[in-house]
């Protein structure tokens, strides 16, 4: 079968006399593997052989704040067919300000989810900040050159920006796009359209309401709980 070289994963292989190093223990943790990435880039890289990455359905892009092994995406994937790619950028951590220690913390959980991933039995294509991927569109369409899926697949981003760079990184690589709807969340962008369509002005208090007759959130026999639906004079 054909391989390539790739950076190796749970054990690693001394160049010298190919002997295990390492073993399940032998990577550092993905927060202190951050930490010391500079100190990292100065040590010789170790690989491995691997079988190069058979055809695949759907590329599964998660994003950063979507680790979640019952996320949308992932519960309609399958391991077998399916693979995931996430992806770390320096321009999505910089997009906004934000303190250093969240951008760690951001970025440990993405690398802790990873494994939790590969423990559930999914192929991860991992790209760190070592990879220097210029931004998120750079990252996704250098991996659909590379793995060529039939599509990509995510749950719906959280922020338009992402939402609308996906959808254009994918058109411009000719490759269809399936975006699954957020089950985080009481209501879904498509119903929340719904409910603005064709109202002069949109106020909180109709959606609230809404929402809570839907769900039936601090009711009594379809009545708000008490008698009204809020308190906001009093406040």
């Amino acid at each position: 079968a054909d391989v390539e070289l790739a950076p190796a994963r749970g054990t690693f292989f001394r160049a010298a006399d190919g002997q295990p190093e390492g073993g399940q223990g032998g990577p550092a943790a993905p927060a202190l593997e951050f930490v010391s990435h500079a100190q990292s880039l100065a040590r010789p890289q170790r690989f491995c052989l691997r079988q190069r990455t058979a055809d695949m359905r759907n590329l599964i892009l998660v994003l950063g704040d979507q680790l979640d092994l019952a996320g949308a995406a992932l519960r309609a994937g399958d391991p077998a067919l399916d693979q995931v790619l996430m992806i770390e950028t320096l321009a999505e951590a910089r997009h906004v300000w934000s303190h250093g220690q969240r951008v760690v913390l951001f970025l440990a959980a993405m690398r802790h989810f990873r494994r939790e991933l590969e423990q559930a039995g999914w192929q991860v294509h991992y790209r760190d900040l070592g990879s220097q991927v210029a931004d998120l569109g750079t990252g996704l369409r250098n991996a659909i050159e590379e793995l060529q899926p039939e599509r990509v697949r995510l749950t719906e981003a959280g922020e338009w920006r992402v939402a609308e760079l996906v959808t254009r990184t994918c058109a411009t690589a000719g490759i269809p796009v399936d975006v699954l709807p957020d089950t985080h969340f009481f209501c879904s962008t498509s119903e929340f359209a719904g409910l603005a369509r064709g109202r002069r002005q949109l106020l909180m208090e109709h959606f609230y309401r809404t929402m809570r007759r839907k769900h039936g959130v601090l009711l009594d026999d379809g009545q708000p709980a008490g008698g009204r639906w809020n308190y906001d004079a009093e406040n």
